[in-house]
């Protein structure tokens, strides 16, 4: 925990010292969170998959996965000799490209990179490796929405398609978010998604995907995450309460924060859609969206210095409740200069938490 917590303030404590949007800070600022990323060991559950799994299959044969993942996995075991300079490749794409983003469309960069740690939109891409690559191209590619350049947009998206081929989903995005989102649109989504979805979905999962319904359904596990709920639910109160000059600004009618604000509500919604998903595909559709509500919370509060304080403490304490809980199973930390080391079967019995797994193992 203690290195996740150094490494993210120290991210937030340059944006605080240096308050300059150029590429050297954007840098300085993404290094600490790199660094955790790229000299980690085995920790998180895409790394001992990818070295015991994915890697062998590249090695045999580089075309069998995503093209981009590949070439990256190829190179860097058989050109620079470690499979580690896969995993630094890959950190240095997502917080490149993540950090880009923010710097561009923030209002107000420490807090919105406070917000986005404290989501856990960061540490997630220590487990969801390549989706998290394919997340952080797109945001990247926000730009190419703004300024309407389709092919550049399209481009970033095969780009993020080569390493994840979820990165299709955001191929209609492009003019999805340019469509502005009624108050009333969201309370109708938001109730067809609590109310109606999971009794539909209970009839129809069964029917169209059979005996693979069992990774959908209402469950302890699943999507109903107060560390995202509440907040996404804040951040939607704040912007129906954005027409009332008293508690909120009235916010600037412009294509990117259209964008932004649309994918913050996306991001509800599929809060909302994640009871009907088991706990790891109801992580996986929220954190698609999720970065955007970091950039957009500071756009629907009035930023004097109480509300500065009273907001960061609550999202530090929503960063700490996050790491509590493991970041998403990725503690203890381990870098490359130890001696840790874990074996094929402790992995397997720590992916499945099975004690049948771990029997069948030992058997």
């Amino acid at each position: 925990m203690l290195a996740y917590t150094i490494s993210s303030f120290i991210s937030i404590a340059i944006t605080c010292i240096f308050k300059k949007r150029n590429l050297k800070i954007l840098l300085l600022s993404c290094a600490p969170l790199f660094l955790i990323a790229a000299l980690r060991q085995f920790v998180g559950t895409d790394y001992a998959s990818y070295y015991y799994n994915k890697i062998p299959v590249i090695l045999e044969n580089p075309v069998q996965l995503e093209l981009g993942f590949s070439l990256l996995g190829y190179f860097s075991v058989v050109v620079l000799g470690s499979y580690q300079w896969l995993i630094a490749g890959m950190a240095l794409i997502t917080c490149f490209c993540y950090w880009s983003a923010i710097f561009r469309y923030s209002k107000n960069i420490p807090l919105t990179i406070l917000i986005f740690l404290a989501l856990g939109c960061y540490y997630f891409s220590l487990n969801g490796m390549r989706q998290s690559v394919a997340i952080a191209i797109f945001f990247y590619a926000l730009k190419f929405i703004e300024k309407k350049k389709l092919k550049k947009y399209l481009l970033c998206i095969l780009f993020a398609f080569s390493f994840h081929s979820v990165a299709v989903l955001y191929i209609p995005f492009y003019w999805i978010t340019r469509v502005r989102i009624t108050s009333k649109q969201i309370f109708l989504g938001s109730f067809f998604l609590y109310v109606i979805y999971p009794i539909v979905s209970s009839i129809l999962y069964p029917i169209v995907l059979g005996k693979y319904a069992a990774y959908f359904g209402w469950g302890m596990k699943s999507g109903f995450n107060w560390r995202f709920l509440l907040p996404l639910l804040g951040l939607m109160l704040l912007d129906y309460m954005s027409k009332m000059d008293k508690f909120v600004l009235q916010l600037p009618k412009t294509d990117y924060l259209n964008v932004i604000r649309n994918l913050s509500i996306f991001s509800f919604w599929a809060c909302n859609l994640a009871p009907t998903l088991t706990g790891a595909s109801a992580a996986r559709v929220i954190y698609f969206f999720l970065p955007a509500a970091a950039i957009y919370f500071p756009y629907v509060l009035k930023l004097g210095k109480r509300t500065k304080v009273i907001v960061s403490l609550l999202f530090v304490a929503i960063f700490f409740w996050t790491t509590n809980e493991g970041l998403g199973g990725i503690l203890p930390y381990h870098t490359v200069f130890s001696d840790y080391k874990k074996t094929y079967r402790s992995y397997i019995y720590e992916v499945n938490h099975s004690d049948d797994m771990n029997f069948r193992l030992n058997n």
